[in-house]
């Protein structure tokens, strides 16, 4: 079998073997949002885009760490496979620099999902609406509230919190200000300046060697 069609017919397994393991990472979470629905409740858009999110990084990354191999075996540009190295090396540096705010955002993600999932139970259905502003519910000793709700207090402009017998609240904050498209793709900033630069300075001083140099030999 011919080499480059070998190797990219390996890069597309290894790719799907790694979607696959996506697909299972993501399990719990497509379980969730199940249960999301199964209480009435609507998943957001981003919540269900998420569930993609591992499988298609599941997919990229053996696919894309194969075919760049492929790629070195037969380029013969050799600047311009240094820019590109080093401009993948520089992105590298700026995915790790955007690991605290991914989690950041992740925490939100979670957050939201908690929420939405607490006020989508039939307790908190037929609850709430019959609490007036400024108000709270403290569940009575004895009685057992679903995933342990101990005090859900309600506010000035409707909004409500729930306090857990383990202490956490979940606000209604997460309800209106989940992560945006914009904080995704915010995530993008450092990986993208982290290979632009790099790479840019290797092309300059590439083309500013070869454009002296040709005016040393031009006749």
């Amino acid at each position: 079998m011919h080499a480059t069609e070998g190797m990219r017919r390996v890069a597309l397994v290894l790719g799907l073997v790694g979607c696959t393991i996506g697909v299972l990472a993501e399990l719990g979470f497509a379980a969730e949002i199940a249960d999301i629905w199964a209480a009435g409740g609507r998943p957001s858009i981003v919540d269900v885009a998420l569930l993609a999110v591992r499988p298609i990084i599941g997919f990229i990354l053996p696919w894309g760490a194969c075919r760049s191999l492929t790629w070195a075996m037969n380029a013969t540009e050799g600047t311009r496979r240094v820019a590109l190295v080093v401009g993948f090396v520089g992105c590298t540096v700026g995915l790790f620099a955007e690991l605290s705010p991914a989690a950041h955002i992740w925490s939100r993600v979670a957050a939201h999902r908690r929420y939405v999932k607490l006020m989508s139970l039939p307790f908190m259905r037929e609850l709430v609406p019959r609490l007036s502003p400024r108000s709270e519910y403290s569940v009575p000793d004895g009685f057992v509230a679903p995933y342990g709700i101990k005090t859900v207090r309600v506010f000035a402009r409707g909004e409500v919190s729930i306090e857990l017998i383990t202490g956490r609240v979940e606000s209604d904050y997460y309800r209106h200000e989940g992560p945006s498209i914009s904080d995704f793709a915010g995530l993008t900033f450092w990986p993208v300046i982290g290979f632009i630069f790099p790479w840019g300075v290797v092309r300059t001083v590439t083309w500013v060697v070869t454009w002296v140099r040709q005016g040393f030999t031009a006749t």
